[in-house]
């Protein structure tokens, strides 16, 4: 109705290929799944279940948990940094 277009990553079903996505499809469905990793992984991690505040006290428990997956992230990356950087003086 809006002119918008799901983007679904099909799968070969029952020996049917499927078809591949545009490569601007493959692109926004690459940032669409880098976001729900995070969020799933925000949720998971570091939200609790329910949380019992409101207002700015919620706000605080949720900027907290996207500062610990925001710290997760980049120690990571920092670790795969190290890594390449190690293997490269080899």
């Amino acid at each position: 109705m809006i002119g918008r277009k799901a983007i679904i990553d099909r799968r070969a079903y029952k020996g049917v290929v499927a078809d591949p996505l545009d490569p601007a499809s493959q692109r926004r469905y690459a940032a669409r799944t880098t976001v729900e990793r995070t969020n799933g992984e925000l949720k998971d991690g570091f939200l609790p279940d329910i949380i019992y505040k409101r207002g700015a006290h919620a706000r605080y428990e949720i900027a907290l948990a996207i500062l610990l997956t925001t710290m997760k992230k980049v120690r990571n990356v920092l670790i795969l940094y190290e890594q390449h950087k190690a293997q490269r003086v080899s």
